[in-house]
């Protein structure tokens, strides 16, 4: 028998409290669990962080710059090969995640493969953070505006700004010989190194860019790639 017009309204309206109230919780579970994946990614970074890196001489650097009368500081990373040196110098640019969440939790740029080739020939290296990336943290400069009219052009000039200093901060290091840099750079450090060398800097003898570029729209076209036959 079917239960009056009342009781069946009731019965809706308890239904939807209900469905309501279950989805509050889902939400409420997906973002809890996605505060402890982000925390334990942070543990695990700072963990990775604590551990320097014997073989390769790493140590930690603060890399002054000043930017429109503002002193600033980048965080920045060293290695060199065993002896006193001077060594030639390769100055190492990081990419930039489309994510500006990954961007903050970058730490410090730490591709130790690549970098023991540099090492094992003869190279320190220098890797440092540019502003509102990872360690070094703060504002984002290298912003670049709209995907409609993009400035990748500022974007660079911003990056120009922290590599010159690294450089100049390098330069000054004892194991260093500042007459033999080269700046190499992966995806936006590709730019970046560009736009440094562009400054026609004494002692910069070289440039490497690997995939230099911006804008990249990998979360919509990476599909579009396709390997060649």
């Amino acid at each position: 028998m079917e239960p009056p017009i009342s009781q069946k309204g009731g019965m809706h309206a308890t239904s939807s409290r209900w469905d309501a109230g279950f989805s509050l919780s889902r939400r409420r579970y997906a973002g809890a669990m996605l505060a402890a994946a982000l925390l334990l990614f942070s543990c695990i970074a700072a963990a990775a962080e604590a551990a320097l890196d014997p073989r390769l001489r790493e140590q930690v650097v603060q890399v002054p710059l000043q930017v429109e009368l503002e002193p600033q500081v980048l965080t920045a990373t060293t290695y060199q090969p065993p002896g006193e040196g001077p060594f030639p110098l390769v100055v190492l640019s990081h990419g930039s995640p489309g994510d500006g969440a990954v961007r903050a939790m970058m730490g410090r740029y730490r591709r130790l493969t690549q970098i023991e080739e540099f090492v094992k020939r003869g190279f320190a290296v220098i890797v440092p953070m540019r502003r509102g990336y990872g360690a070094t943290g703060g504002r984002w400069a290298e912003r670049y505006g709209g995907c409609a009219a993009p400035d990748y052009y500022r974007a660079g000039l911003e990056a120009q700004k922290d590599l010159l200093a690294t450089i100049a901060f390098a330069a000054k290091l004892p194991f260093v010989n500042p007459h033999r840099v080269v700046l190499v750079g992966q995806s936006a450090g590709g730019i970046a190194s560009i736009a440094a060398a562009s400054a026609s800097l004494e002692g910069v003898i070289g440039v490497v860019n690997f995939s230099g570029g911006r804008g990249g729209r990998t979360r919509t076209q990476a599909s579009r790639v396709r390997p060649r036959t």
